[in-house]
């Protein structure tokens, strides 16, 4: 079993929603990143190719 190439960075605060996103797309075979907050998504944007993002709207601090 391979992963697609396709990477997918989710960011949400509630790590329950992360968790559960994360093994749904990865039963699919997509590379995940997850980040629980808003500095830490732009750390994984600034050092990784991402090709989807999929985020929580009202996210502590910065939306």
């Amino acid at each position: 079993m391979s992963l697609m190439k396709e990477n997918i960075l989710i960011v949400d605060d509630n790590y329950d929603m992360l968790d559960l996103i994360q093994r749904h797309l990865k039963s699919f075979n997509y590379h995940t990143y997850k980040a629980s907050s808003v500095s830490e998504a732009i750390d994984v944007l600034k050092y990784s190719d991402i090709h989807l993002l999929i985020t929580d709207l009202n996210m502590p601090d910065i939306n």
